[in-house]
């Protein structure tokens, strides 16, 4: 695996996500807190329950600069550029600094945009857009229930282009009846729109889902992967993460938020956030429903902290779960995991603990030490990543043995 480029280590980077819950349709795969435009249409009541959101919640955090804003959802760009940059506005005025060096990224689906919207988006403050692509194969869409065309996938990234230098393409493998001849044209499409991000995802779905007959074996699955690093890489394009690929500079600042425990606030319905901060960090989030999350916004009074939410709203991170939370998503990158940053956060004695964990899978040759401190995942390991994870699975009960004799 190529490991000469790299995302540097962060510095209190600080984000926000903004949940946009309408869309053009259900995929069959998907899990999120999504209402087809059928159910409910996009509408100004739920941007001004959003931005009331973030008024009354500001005291949440002390922040005062917003690195990035995501909008994800569902589809955002379903929503007009002025409802968009109603909701940017709001944090401006709620006593965020947004500057040219903040990320603004919106996901959008094919055939959702237009010169005059792409233009719109840049006058609100966008400048990174995420295509939901998935495959440039007509029956494979139509199997996931997605309702655009590839050739309308085509015209899109050709439109966001004249609009946007950073723009990222999303694409699903392990498609039923999917094959490797058939992803290896995927990738060369992806390939001729020159991306300077891709995100590659392995379709993941609970065991008896529909859509897993005719699916490939997990072997399969792993030479799809396999066939994913090694075409994106010829074009390019360096794995920084497990399911990410960039060129040089382009990588994703908001979901690096995710990777290295760093502050995210999440607003609208289903909307998770976190804050590594008091002890071993917290974790809150928004009502799943439509209906629930708009009552709760309607009643809301200004609030001073995460206190103020539902118990069944919010959850104080245990040592163990905040140490495999933490071990988890770093591994995720292609630097890797500092156990001198594990030793920062929790103590003497967890780095030992967490390289007793990895032993197995050193010796399985699934990770690998770049230096006394630093563990990464090898080639073999990110295609096996799930398996590493499973090991990396740490109990209260490893933690008090491993505070009784630290042994790093």
């Amino acid at each position: 695996m190529n490991r000469a480029v790299v995302l540097p280590a962060p510095m209190n980077l600080f984000g926000a996500y903004v949940h946009i819950p309408f869309c053009i349709q259900r995929c069959h795969y998907c899990d999120f807190a999504t209402y087809a435009k059928d159910q409910i249409a996009p509408n100004d009541d739920y941007v001004e329950a959003v931005c009331k959101e973030i008024q009354m919640r500001r005291s949440f955090y002390q922040e005062t600069h917003l690195d990035t804003i995501y909008f994800g959802g569902g589809t955002p760009s379903l929503l007009s550029p002025k409802q968009l940059g109603r909701i940017i506005n709001t944090y401006k005025q709620t006593g965020f600094s947004v500057d040219d060096n903040t990320e603004i990224t919106i996901e959008v689906n094919p055939a959702t945009l237009d010169s005059e919207k792409c233009q719109g988006l840049r006058e609100a403050g966008f400048n990174r857009v995420s295509i939901g692509c998935q495959s440039f194969n007509d029956p494979y869409l139509k199997a996931c229930n997605r309702e655009h065309t590839a050739d309308q996938t085509r015209s899109t990234i050709h439109l966001v282009k004249q609009y946007f230098e950073n723009f990222s393409l999303d694409l699903l493998f392990s498609l039923p009846k999917q094959g490797l001849k058939q992803l290896a044209r995927d990738l060369d499409e992806i390939n001729s729109f020159q991306p300077p991000h891709v995100s590659a995802y392995c379709l993941t779905l609970p065991p008896k889902h529909p859509m897993n007959e005719g699916r490939g074996s997990d072997d399969e699955q792993v030479e799809m992967f396999d066939l994913v690093i090694h075409k994106l890489a010829n074009s390019g394009l360096v794995r920084y993460e497990l399911s990410n690929f960039s060129k040089p500079g382009f990588e994703s600042t908001h979901n690096n938020l995710y990777w290295t425990d760093q502050n995210y606030w999440g607003v609208g319905l289903s909307a998770h956030s976190y804050r590594r901060d008091p002890q071993f960090g917290y974790r809150f989030w928004n009502p799943r429903t439509y209906s629930s999350y708009m009552q709760q916004m309607e009643n809301l009074q200004p609030a001073s902290d995460i206190s103020s939410l539902p118990q069944e709203q919010r959850e104080s991170l245990l040592v163990h779960e905040s140490l495999t939370d933490f071990c988890h998503t770093h591994l995720r990158l292609a630097r890797g995991l500092n156990l001198q940053s594990v030793r920062q956060k929790f103590g003497d004695w967890a780095p030992g603990l967490v390289l007793n964990k990895l032993a197995r899978c050193q010796n399985r040759g699934w990770v690998a030490t770049s230096s006394p401190y630093e563990v990464h995942l090898t080639e073999k390991g990110f295609l096996l990543s799930n398996l590493v994870f499973e090991e990396l699975l740490i109990s209260s009960d490893d933690i008090d043995k491993a505070q009784t004799s630290p042994i790093f």
